[in-house]
C-alpha cells in the first residue's frame, strides 16, 4: 500500500484537529455522495426508459428520430418515475 505524502498527512492532521473544518469536510463529502447518488439514479432510470420504449430491432434504429409511439412512452416512463421518487420523498419527509 502506498504512503501518504508528509505535506497531505500534515494537512489531514491540521483539518482533523479543528471540529469545524471536520464538519465542513463531512458536509461536503455528503453532498457529493448525494450527488452521486442522483447520478446514479438517473442512469438507472434513463436506462430503464430507454429499454422499455425504445424499439432497437425496429427498421428505423439508425434514424436520429424516436417515433411518436417511443416519444410518448419515454415521455410516460420519464413522468411516472420522477412522479413516484416525488411521492416516497413526501412520504419520507411527513415521517410515514
Amino acid at each position: 500500500m502506498a504512503s501518504i505524502p508528509t505535506e497531505i498527512q500534515t494537512k489531514i492532521n491540521t483539518i482533523s484537529s479543528n471540529p469545524e473544518a471536520v464538519t465542513q469536510v463531512s458536509n461536503i463529502i455528503q453532498l457529493e455522495e448525494q450527488k452521486f447518488q442522483i447520478q446514479k439514479d438517473i442512469h438507472n432510470f434513463t436506462k430503464l426508459c430507454f429499454n422499455k420504449c425504445v424499439n432497437i430491432n425496429s427498421s428505423n434504429i439508425l434514424s436520429s428520430d424516436l417515433s411518436t409511439n417511443e416519444s410518448q412512452c419515454l415521455n410516460d416512463c420519464v413522468s411516472r418515475y420522477l412522479d413516484v421518487n416525488l411521492q416516497i420523498v413526501k412520504s419520507l419527509q411527513s415521517g410515514k
